[in-house]
C-alpha cells in the first residue's frame, strides 16, 4: 500500500520534544508557549468512497438474524487495512496548510494534531 499512497510517516516523540524546544527558544523560553492538541472527530468517516469505487469496500455480514446481509460502505471506515495509508495522504496535506496559516509548529499523527504555540497566539492557532 505505501508503493500507492506512499509510506506512513508519523512523528515520534524526539520530533515533538525537538518541536516544543524549538518554539521555546524562539518565544524566550518554556513559560512563553502553550501546548495545545485537536481531534479530527470522526475523521476516517470524512473519506467519501468513490461511487465508482463502493463495490471494494462491500463485504457480507455473516451470522445475520435476517439471512444474507450485505454492508456497503460509502466513507472510510475504520479497520480497513488500506485506511492508515489513504488517510496518511490526508494528514499530511492538513498538516501541509494548517503549517502555512500558525503562528507556532504542529505535528500530526493520524487524526490527531499537537502544537506549541506563543499564548498570546495560541487561540489563534487553534481557532
Amino acid at each position: 500500500m505505501s508503493g500507492q499512497w506512499g509510506p506512513i510517516d508519523n512523528p515520534t516523540i524526539v520530533e515533538i520534544v525537538e518541536m516544543i524546544i524549538k518554539v521555546s527558544d524562539r518565544e524566550g523560553g518554556y513559560d512563553k508557549i502553550a501546548l495545545w492538541k485537536i481531534d479530527l472527530a470522526g475523521a476516517f468517516t470524512l473519506l467519501n468512497i468513490r461511487p465508482s469505487d463502493v463495490h471494494l469496500m462491500m463485504y457480507e455480514v455473516m451470522g445475520s438474524i435476517c439471512g444474507s446481509l450485505t454492508l456497503i460502505h460509502l466513507a472510510g471506515m475504520f479497520g480497513w487495512t488500506g485506511m492508515p495509508f489513504a488517510f496518511n495522504v490526508v494528514t499530511r496535506f492538513v498538516l501541509t496548510l494548517i503549517l502555512l496559516v500558525i503562528h507556532g509548529l504542529a505535528k500530526m499523527y493520524c487524526d490527531d494534531l499537537m502544537g506549541a504555540s506563543a499564548k498570546g497566539k495560541m487561540q489563534e492557532d487553534i481557532g
